[in-house]
C-alpha cells in the first residue's frame, strides 16, 4: 500500500480537479471584460488535473519498479519529502501573513528565493545557483505584477514600496 501513496494522491487530486471545475462552471460573471470570472478557477482546474494525471503515472510507474529489498526496510525519522512539505507551508503561511504590509512584489520576491532554496538539494546551493534564484525570483515577481496590473487591471498590495 506504501508503494501506491503518490498514485492514491495523484487520483485524489484529479478528483479535487474535477470537483474544482465542476464548481467553476456554476460561476457568474459579466459580460463585460475578455476574461470572466470562471477563467482563473477553470484553469487552475485544468492545471491540477495535468498535475494530478502526472502524479498518478509517476506513482503507478515508481510502484512498478519497486524492488523486493525496499519492502523491508523501514525509514524512522522524517523524510526530506515530508520536512520540505512542512517548510513550504509555513513559507506559504507567512508570505500570506506578510503579503498586505510587505507588499506583492518585495513578498514574492522574497518567498521565491526561500522556496527555491528549500527544494533545491545541497549540490544546487553553491553562490552560482543561489545568485540564479534571485535573478529567476525577481523576474517571476515583476512578470507576475506586470501580467496582473497591467493587462488583467487587477489591485496587488503595494505595501512597503507604495
Amino acid at each position: 500500500m506504501r508503494k501506491y501513496k503518490d498514485a492514491i494522491v495523484g487520483g485524489l487530486v484529479i478528483l479535487a480537479a474535477v470537483g474544482l471545475f465542476a464548481a467553476s462552471l456554476t460561476i457568474q460573471s459579466l459580460s463585460l471584460n475578455l476574461i470572466k470570472a470562471d477563467f482563473f478557477p477553470k484553469m487552475d482546474a485544468i492545471l491540477l488535473g495535468i498535475l494530478g494525471i502526472a502524479l498518478l503515472w509517476d506513482g503507478l510507474r515508481k510502484a512498478g519498479q519497486a524492488s523486493e529489498e525496499s519492502k523491508g526496510e523501514e525509514k524512522s525519522g522524517m523524510s526530506q519529502g515530508t520536512r520540505c512539505m512542512i517548510i513550504t507551508l509555513a513559507l506559504i503561511a507567512v508570505y500570506i501573513f506578510c503579503l498586505e504590509p510587505i507588499g506583492f512584489l518585495l513578498s514574492t520576491f522574497v518567498y521565491l528565493v526561500i522556496q527555491m532554496l528549500v527544494l533545491a538539494d545541497e549540490s544546487h546551493r553553491k553562490k552560482k545557483d543561489i545568485l540564479l534564484f534571485v535573478i529567476l525570483s525577481l523576474v517571476v515577481s515583476a512578470g507576475i505584477y506586470l501580467l496582473f496590473t497591467r493587462v488583467f487591471y487587477l489591485m496587488l498590495p503595494s505595501g512597503l514600496l507604495g
